[in-house]
């Protein structure tokens, strides 16, 4: 018998948390220029974010059209773990996306004339 618990088990959404974070870290580390780390990483946020999120769409439209109903009981048990798991991955990049591009133009040096 297939135990779903261990193949959607959520800490593997921690662990690839904290392997984003390390990738961070070690740009920070390598690259000194702060503003285009900020710059980069924003856009980097919001461009997956918004992919995950037409994903999420997609996946939910894909259930509801073409599986039918008999089927749609197990498959939602499934789905419904997964789609809210994206959801809100997708809304924490964009916010996440969205600070560092606040944090990239308060960095931005002053233009001298």
């Amino acid at each position: 018998m297939i135990n779903f618990r261990e193949i959607f088990n959520t800490t593997y959404g921690y662990l690839g948390l904290i392997i984003i974070f390390l990738l961070i870290l070690i740009l920070f580390i390598f690259n000194k220029n702060y503003q285009e780390n900020f710059k980069l990483l924003s856009k980097i946020f919001v461009s997956s974010s918004i992919i995950i999120l037409i994903l999420d769409i997609i996946i939910k439209l894909f259930i509801n059209v073409f599986i039918s109903y008999e089927y749609r009981i197990f498959v939602n048990v499934i789905s419904d773990n997964l789609i809210t798991n994206l959801l809100y991955y997708s809304i924490i990049g964009i916010v996440l996306g969205i600070i560092f591009y606040i944090l990239y133009k308060l960095k931005k040096e002053p233009q001298v004339n």
